[in-house]
């Protein structure tokens, strides 16, 4: 599945909204988990299983919590995607 930076930051910021009940959510590069009201570890945690389900791909232990802001996200889904 070949999809760009903005398709997957999309996938990212619908699934989100999704979790959260949020359908309004609006995401850039830049926002981290602080940023967006009921983004805890429990809601991360959903967050990374459905894009590993929608996306077809897995995350290893350590890339769950490494991705500090939603670009870094956006760029390890695309290098798994590649």
């Amino acid at each position: 599945m070949t999809l760009t930076r903005t398709e997957i930051k999309n996938i990212v910021g619908e699934t989100l909204g999704e979790i959260l009940g949020d359908d309004e959510i609006s995401l850039g590069d830049d926002t981290t988990a602080d940023d967006v009201e009921d983004w805890d570890s429990t809601n991360h945690v959903r967050l990374i299983i459905a894009l590993e389900s929608r996306l077809g791909i897995q995350f290893q232990t350590q890339e769950i919590t490494s991705p500090e802001t939603v670009g870094q996200l956006v760029d390890l889904i695309h290098k798994k995607l590649a």
